[in-house]
């Protein structure tokens, strides 16, 4: 069972499918060879693809595409202003997926057993179409890591903010940093929110 992300992208334009639709649609098959399955055999397919679509699948750090290794961004820490900027834009919707997985995922330029770089971030265009061939479960993996760094961040900031006690301090240090750590907590928690939506629908009625 393999469905791309450019398959799963297609199939969620199409408002309350059927059930012909899905199997044809992500079961790889045409019209008629889905009119001529037993319904044992249907219903299998059925369940495969659901399983497939709702498991939650772990993050897939190195992948490959036409021969060419991509490698998970190796270290959020050192993520730069433009990637996070494109993240917050393209996370949360499908039918952009494919550019967030273009920030996410680039071309490996070293690799020593599980250590790697990759290529510096320009922009989301140069590999986004590429991205289309990806598995969709490393799409869900991908945006079920994110889902949980985005809480994980969210808690160290409320913790932070606990710290500071009273609430006139609270705003002291916001006003102090020009509220951008205010901003940047509403944007987080926007994207939270956006993958939490995604992550909680059942796929084949998104």
């Amino acid at each position: 069972m393999n469905i791309t992300l450019g398959q799963y992208q297609e199939f969620s334009l199409i408002e309350n499918p059927t059930t012909t639709q899905i199997l044809s649609h992500l079961g790889g098959l045409t019209k008629t060879q889905v009119k001529r399955l037993k319904d044992k055999d249907a219903d299998k397919l059925l369940q495969d693809i659901n399983d497939l679509l709702n498991e939650k699948h772990p993050l897939t750090n190195i992948l490959e595409i036409d021969g060419k290794e991509f490698g998970f961004i190796p270290n959020l820490d050192d993520i730069t202003f433009g990637e996070n900027l494109d993240l917050n834009n393209y996370l949360g919707d499908w039918g952009q997926m494919h550019k967030a997985m273009a920030v996410l995922y680039r071309p490996v330029t070293s690799r020593l057993n599980d250590r790697y770089l990759i290529e510096d971030y320009e922009s989301s265009r140069k590999y986004s179409e590429m991205m289309k061939q990806i598995p969709v479960q490393v799409t869900i993996g991908a945006m079920l890591f994110f889902y949980r760094l985005m809480n994980d961040l969210l808690n160290c900031f409320q913790k932070y903010l606990n710290q500071l006690g009273t609430q006139p301090e609270v705003n002291k240090v916001l006003q102090k940093n020009g509220e951008t750590m205010d901003n940047y907590i509403k944007s987080v928690k926007a994207t939270s929110e956006d993958l939490k939506l995604l992550l909680n629908i059942n796929f084949l009625n998104a």
